[in-house]
């Protein structure tokens, strides 16, 4: 899904002739921009660049702990929880 260029920040980029022309070729065969092709090679490499046990993210994980008194449906329905939260809090 593409992201909404106003949120994207513009960056520059040095390639030698070689990697430009492969960076072409792909871009010409998959009918996306070069910035794309550029964009889409950076996710699979961060992908691997960070292992799953150095992910700040991956330990948010388990932070309410198995008896949190949470909704086991909280996930799927964050939507109805968070309405519903919100209009008792204002009660």
């Amino acid at each position: 899904m593409a992201e909404d260029p106003k949120k994207k920040k513009p960056m520059q980029v040095y390639l030698d002739r070689k990697r430009d022309a492969e960076l072409s070729f792909v871009a010409d065969k998959l009918n996306i921009s070069k910035a794309e092709v550029i964009r889409r090679s950076l996710d699979e490499y961060l992908i691997d660049a960070i292992p799953p046990d150095e992910d700040p993210l991956l330990e948010m994980i388990g932070l309410a702990g198995e008896d949190s008194g949470l909704p086991t449906d909280l996930a799927e329905n964050h939507d109805y929880y968070l309405t519903k939260w919100e209009k008792e809090r204002c009660e």
